[in-house]
């Protein structure tokens, strides 16, 4: 709920997530990347994209649980709950099967600017296996 932004990302995105509400999602044929983004200086609202086959956005409860607010089935071609709108967002792409990990920030305009990239095979240092990284310059906005 407060702190250093990209640790509280990370928890985020491992928290137990509530999607009863939500129809169940139909299986696609194969998962090779997890697409993540959270709105620029934001923790507490993430939109995840499971290989194009679904998209979902949460919100973090005053429980500390992630919520689902909104759901697309590209398979079963169904959509559920309001789709979020961010200004801008801060994205991370993890290409796990081919060992390629991307992200970046996009503006309000819409311009994308790739901060990063690197692969498993020249990964040296801490970065290689978490599912967000800082930021350089960005400020958290969303503390409880």
């Amino acid at each position: 709920m407060h702190g250093d932004l990209t640790k509280a990302r990370h928890l985020a995105l491992g928290l137990e997530k509530l999607t009863e509400e939500a129809p169940p999602l139909h299986a696609g044929e194969g998962y090779n990347y997890f697409y993540y983004t959270f709105p620029e200086g934001e923790a507490l609202r993430f939109t995840l994209n499971l290989a194009g086959y679904s998209d979902a956005y949460y919100e973090v409860n005053n429980e500390g649980l992630a919520v689902i607010k909104w759901q697309k089935d590209d398979v079963a071609k169904r959509e559920w709950g309001a789709k979020p709108t961010f200004k801008s967002y801060v994205y991370f792409l993890d290409e796990y099967m081919h060992g390629l990990f991307t992200y970046g920030i996009v503006d309000a305009q819409g311009k994308d600017t790739e901060l990063g990239k690197f692969s498993q095979e020249n990964c040296n240092n801490n970065d290689c296996n978490k599912l967000v990284l800082k930021i350089e310059g960005e400020k958290r906005t969303d503390q409880r």
